[in-house]
């Protein structure tokens, strides 16, 4: 038997944070203390603090006598508490020591560190739930001092304030939506019957439960937090007796749910909230607060729980449910983060008299026709800008180009007349470079105007005007290149695309260098051009992806201007995409130019192609108007000469029409383009607007219910988010340099503009990645091949959020890890069940290394779907999940049934197509039980039978598959075992359905909707209630089947069954219940989860009463006890141990790899823990 259960690694939400110096931070995550450097970016040292309570709360002793010397930290969750010695060590890192650990008479609220004059001693101040307040000694735990508020409450938050006991204030925050400050009158001992210490100050404000209090650094102020989503500020200088009710100096507004921490700091207040975000108030001079927030931290999808300061108050981490910790700079922020436009600042253009030139008659209806980032000024010398302004250019309705400049600290913000261009009265469409060094405008009758910035300075514009077009120019795109020169690409109302190439180096040239031909009734709405690629991708307003390969003569930086005797050349599709985001505008298309980088320093081989300039492979990124972020691979290489096979359903090819002769070299070689859809994610339930690479990160602009938000795809971290509520294309971004974007926002006859700071990773960063988010419900795990050659566990784990998440486990001789790689959101509701399909002839469990795998997730509305996740060696390693299929719903409009399970029943080779097919089962809240055929190949879902009388009548909750008898593929009988919550196993005999569909099947010979038909055995009264969760395991040659199951009803179930039973299809079909049932109780205190066999005779279960127990099974259960009674000697106990995971749900067995022997146990719920078997 396989050694003790013992803890390999835990990821556990994040429940209290504390800096003990200015860089040093200490973590709670279940009962670990944790400690990270924030200078190094390090996990420096890790201690149990506790024995089974989640920590709650850290305080540390703030008045050490050096720098060198050992910190004092008290840690404390729910009634226990202990004292932690950290050492630091000269030179860096740290070592923790757990010194005492105690449990205190009552949950504990808050700590503080206060010292005693009459002892010259330090003390340990508890505030406990019922508003009670006991000084400890850190080295006995004894109660000294005691005192009890005159308000004899339950406290859902405390603080204190005072280094000494005369000076000790307790700020309790009750359920009765109160703050109340009081000093305690401390009387000697623990006595129960202290006098009353009287409440100084009663703060009512509130319209709900006090969720957490805070002190001002000089405790003139204290903040509190509610369930009414707001943050409060008290000034207790001029606070009411607590006969009276106190009024708030400050009400702050912003979160969208609960808040549950606030700091109160010099220069700033910042709350964390249930919303996943930190919200950041400033302070002006005297304490007061600025009504709106000036910063918007978004770290996850639900609950920030911890918050704490550096003493310098120039950082601010910050811990939530899914795990992760941030570290956010204060120093960093700058201009509006959130709110109205009436909150940015406006610039309003001045009266027509003041900008027309003469002659020009006014607009009775003047306003702005158009506008853009304007161009910066200009060194003539170097060709750079002279500054790092944020400028605007607005094309008015009458022709005039208005430049404004934003303000410096020696000049004002103003608008100028840059010059006035007839041909742009009354139409105009304008774009702009994203570093505003060029800015485009068509006109209506097909000219382009091309502006750049001045020379040394000066208001003045180079200006060039191009009439390159016959009919109206309707749409501009302008992207970056190496060194000074732009790539532009237009398209008019005739659909013509053509592609110039601008150089600015004090003066414009300009060269259009091919046309591009789309598809009828195709019009442009996105493009992008990656010269060192070779590729150039459009976006359709149709939803269509255009991939054009670029000869290698047109990719060269020379030749700014054509000659006049230039053709033009027409360059045609290499490979097209119809509906690659369905009927949806793809609204941005963007090169990952890192992703190709990544692939030549990883020493990826060249190919011919490549060396001989032509198109290599690169990354390509696309948002719609319908949310979803699609990342393709692009890629070049030789067609196949024989018959043309149809491509996969994730892939389209097309013929490469563009590459030159030389590449050719005698005979023809035919080549061929290929995009491959990668991944796909949904980012918002509105609009994607517009994907952008700043400083070497993605952003991501999106639109949702007249809201413009822009995200840090790295960081996942919001930047900013205004209420807009105009067209989305009336915005406009550009960087001009260092750490901020741009915003700017149109109106009739006024530009709103502010800074948005970037989250570079100077200015906020992951000390810890979340893995999880929510409620995890499901996960399973299998093998894939890494980038490397080597073989990479991945844990796919799905929760209440509905968000499919791939976990990458590594484990062995150095500390475990567990990271999360990729994520992808298409259920509209929770998963419940996540199953990784087996590779076809890999029965019995077996795990086949691939850098492709498929994957089953369930939940709710009975939604169904398959994944396909893979690893691309030629990105970097990078792991891809793709939607591949998704079922029909049989399930009724008017219900809200939902798929508790489903089970793989089996999976091979169709001979027709040599697609993989996969059958397998599911178990739905309606009491159905459904039998599915998917076909890879063809990425449908056919259902091929049900359980048409539902036996069950209940819910049912778990399934399992097994195959009993001789023969291939580990049985001639296949079977499908159900449990429900009428606590009752059911069994199907699927034989002949398996067996019908194991053949070369075509889509006519499929048959109709079947009954799966009468059970092969039903065990009533397995468990009193429902069966959450059984195991199957075929013994002795096929010949019979040990059933493990654990129930609401606390008990670990065991029984057997055997061939000869006279149920389901005849004798053959039937299974016979082998002796009795054998029943553990008390297996557990709450009901059980889940059930896992981990061995011969070995079960694994863990239960909500956060135990995982492991079990030996042992005798016959054809033996009976001579009393007649249920035989439970055949089940005991071997190892039990606490999990801090709350709430487990499921449980599952990784398997045994290269990274050091016996397989781990996998725990998840509200966290994840994995355990050494």
């Amino acid at each position: 038997m396989s050694g003790s259960l013992s803890l390999q690694l835990s990821h556990l939400p994040i429940t209290a944070v504390e800096f003990i110096t200015d860089s040093v931070v200490l973590v709670g995550s279940g009962t670990s203390l944790i400690a990270y450097d924030t200078q190094t970016r390090c996990k420096v040292g890790k201690l149990f603090a506790l024995t089974h309570a989640r920590i709650h709360g850290i305080a540390s002793l703030k008045h050490e006598p050096s720098t060198d010397a050992a910190r004092l930290v008290v840690v404390f969750g729910s009634k226990e508490w202990s004292i932690v010695r950290v050492n630091m060590r000269v030179g860096g890192g740290l070592t923790m020591e757990l010194a005492q650990r105690f449990v205190a008479r009552d949950w504990i609220k808050a700590a503080h560190w206060v010292f005693d004059p009459s002892t010259a001693c330090w003390m340990v101040a508890l505030a406990l739930a019922h508003n009670r307040v006991a000084i400890c000694d850190p080295a006995s735990g004894a109660v000294l001092y005691s005192a009890q508020c005159a308000e004899h409450c339950i406290l859902y938050a405390a603080a204190f304030y005072g280094d000494t006991l005369d000076a000790l204030v307790v700020a309790s925050g009750t359920v009765f939506n109160q703050v109340l400050i009081w000093h305690p009158d401390l009387e000697a001992g623990d006595s129960d019957r202290c006098a009353d210490s009287a409440v100084g100050s009663r703060l009512q404000a509130h319209d709900g439960v006090v969720f957490g209090v805070q002190f001002s650094r000089t405790g003139a102020q204290v903040a509190s937090v509610s369930d009414d989503r707001t943050l409060r500020l008290w000034d207790l200088t001029a606070a009411a007796p607590a006969s009276l009710t106190a009024q708030p100096v400050a009400t702050l507004f912003g979160h969208q749910a609960r808040v549950w921490k606030c700091l109160v700091l010099d220069r700033f207040l910042v709350s964390a909230s249930e919303d996943g975000t930190c919200r950041v108030w400033r302070r002006g001079d005297g304490g007061a607060v600025d009504g709106d927030a000036v910063d918007r931290w978004q770290q996850c999808a639900k609950n920030v729980w911890a918050l704490a300061a550096n003493r310098s108050e120039s950082l601010v981490v910050s811990g939530a449910a899914d795990g992760s910790l941030c570290v956010w700079a204060l120093d960093a922020l700058a201009g509006n983060r959130g709110g109205t436009t009436d909150t940015l600042a406006a610039a309003e253009v001045p009266p027509q008299e003041a900008y027309l030139p003469e002659g020009v008659v006014p607009r009775a209806a003047e306003h702005i026709r158009s506008f853009a980032a304007g161009p910066p000024s200009f060194d003539s010398d170097s060709g750079r800008d002279l500054d790092s302004g944020m400028d605007a250019l607005a094309i008015m309705d009458s022709g005039s180009v208005l430049r404004w400049q934003e303000a410096s600290d020696s000049l004002p913000g103003r608008w100028d007349l840059a010059f006035h261009e007839p041909g742009l009265a009354g139409y105009s469409v304008a774009c702009s470079s994203l570093d505003g060094g060029v800015t485009a405008v068509g006109m209506r009758d097909g000219s382009v105007l091309v502006l750049a910035g001045g020379a040394n300075g000066e208001v003045s514009m180079v200006q060039r005007v191009r009439r390159i077009h016959e009919a109206s120019v309707s749409q501009l795109v302008i992207s970056s290149a190496p060194g000074s020169s732009y790539d532009l690409i237009t398209t008019d109302a005739d659909r013509r695309v053509l592609w110039s190439r601008l150089s600015i180096a004090g003066k414009i040239s300009w060269a259009v260098l091919a046309e591009f031909r789309l598809p009828e009734r195709t019009h442009m709405a996105s493009a992008a051009v990656s010269r060192a690629a070779g590729w150039m991708a459009i976006g359709s307003q149709n939803g269509g992806l255009y991939v054009f390969d670029l000869p290698a003569s047109l990719r060269q930086p020379a030749g700014c201007e054509e000659s006049a005797a230039h053709v033009l050349p027409v360059l045609g599709l290499a490979a097209h995409w119809a509906r690659a985001h369905g009927k949806w505008e793809v609204t941005s298309v963007v090169f990952d130019e890192g992703a190709a980088a990544g692939e030549r320093e990883a020493g990826a081989a060249v190919s011919p192609l490549d060396m001989s300039g032509g198109p290599a492979r690169c990354a390509l990124l696309t948002g719609a108007r319908d949310g979803v972020m699609q990342r393709f691979a692009l890629s070049a290489g030789p067609a196949s000469t024989g018959p043309a096979a149809s491509p996969p359903e994730h892939m389209r090819v097309g013929p490469l029409a563009n590459t030159g002769d030389s590449l050719r070299s005698g005979a023809p070689f035919l080549l061929f383009a290929r995009i491959e859809r990668k991944a796909t994610e949904r980012l918002t339930s509105g609009s994607i607007c517009r994907l952008l690479h700043v400083r070497g990160r993605l952003h991501a602009v999106a639109y949702r219910r007249n809201r413009l938000v822009i995200v840090d795809m790295v960081s996942r971290v919001e930047l900013c988010s205004f209420v807009f509520a105009e067209t989305q294309r009336r915005w406009r971004i550009c960087y001009t340099g260092g750490r901020s974007l741009g915003v700017l926002l149109m109106n009739k006859l006024e530009v709103l503009h502010c800074r948005v700071a970037l989250r570079d990773e100077l200015l906020c960063y992951r000390l810890a990645d979340g893995v999880s988010s929510r409620d995890v419900r499901a996960a399973d795990s299998a093998f894939v091949e890494d980038a490397g050659g080597g073989r990479l566990l991945l844990v796919a784990v799905g929760g209440e959020d509905g968000v499919l998440r791939m976990l990458a486990y590594r484990g062995g001789e150095q500390e475990p890890s567990l990271r999360p790689v990729a994520q992808a959101r298409r259920h509209t509701s929770m998963i419940r069940c996540v199953r990784f399909v087996p590779q076809a002839g890999a029965h019995g469990g077996a795990r086949a290394a691939d850098r492709c795998r498929f994957l089953l997730t369930a939940g709710g509305g009975c939604e169904l779907r398959c994944w396909r996740v893979d690893v691309d060696a030629d990105m970097d390693g990078e792991v891809g999940v793709l939607e591949w299929a998704v079922a029909p719903c049989f399930a009724a409009e008017d219900t809200e049934a939902r798929i508790m399970d489903l089970v793989i029943v089996d999976q091979f080779v169709e001979p027709r197509t040599g697609g993989q097919v996969v059958l397998l089962a599911t178990g739905a809240s309606d009491a159905s039980v459904q039998l599915w055929r998917l076909d890879l190949a063809s990425h449908r879902f056919t259902c091929i039978a049900q359980d048409a009388q539902r036996v069950h009548g209940h819910c049912v909750l778990s399934l399992a598959a097994f195959r009993m008898g001789s023969g291939e593929n580990f049985g001639a009988r296949c079977f499908v075992a159900s449990g429900a919550t009428d606590g009752r196993l059911v069994f199907w005999d699927v034989t002949e359905h398996v067996a019908g569909y194991r053949g070369a099947v075509s889509e006519s010979q499929q048959r109709g909707l079947a009954d799966i038909g009468p059970p092969a055995a039903i065990l009533d009264g397995v468990h009193q209630s429902g069966v959450n969760s059984f195991d199957v395991r075929v013994v002795d040659g096929g010949t019979r089947v040990v059933v493990a199951s654990g129930g609401d009803d606390n008990s670990l179930a065991v029984c057997e069954l055997e061939r000869g039973g006279s149920g389901g299809s005849g004798a053959a079909g039937g299974l016979a219940l082998c002796g009795r049932i054998r029943r553990r109780k008390d297996a557990h205190a709450s009901p059980v989860q889940q059930v896992v066999f981990t061995g011969r005779n070995a079960v694994c279960s863990v239960a909500a009463d956060q135990r995982v127990a492991r079990w030996s099974i042992a005798g016959d259960a054809s033996d009976e006890c001579a009393d007649g009674s249920e035989n439970s000697e055949g089940i005991a106990i071997e190892d039990m141990l606490v999990t801090q995971v709350a709430n487990p749900s499921a449980m599952a067995v990784l398997p045994t790899d290269s990274y050091g022997g016996n397989a781990s146990l996998l725990v998840v719920g509200i966290g994840i823990e994995i355990f050494n078997m």
